[in-house]
């Protein structure tokens, strides 16, 4: 039986949308923090963040998925490629210590 493999990486890593969909690669949003709001990554137009950097002369702050978020990326990953059966996640950057912890404690 050929194994076919999942990819997965979170948005922090930036993937073009041809790559993504050439290989399936599933993506879980991290988020951007931007006035006090919180926006899934993909979610907000560039626009906004150039716009909200002229404002304040800030970069939004991100933060990582949350381990609950994790849980229901890799349930619906499960769910919908059951019959898969290698499975590979990568991180955009070791630096991000808390999305690399929380998602590998999810699998």
């Amino acid at each position: 039986m050929t194994s076919k493999i999942i990819f997965s990486t979170e948005s922090g890593a930036d993937l073009p949308k041809d790559l993504k969909l050439k290989y399936n690669i599933q993506v879980v949003p991290m988020h951007v923090i931007m006035d006090g709001k919180d926006y899934l990554d993909g979610t907000l137009p560039v626009q906004e963040i150039y716009d909200f950097y002229a404002r304040n002369q800030k970069i939004p702050s991100t933060t990582s998925t949350n381990s609950h978020e994790y849980h229901d990326f890799f349930t619906n990953i499960n769910n919908d490629f059951v019959k898969w059966k290698k499975y590979l996640k990568s991180c955009c950057a070791t630096i991000l210590v808390n999305t690399t912890w929380t998602g590998t404690n999810c699998i």
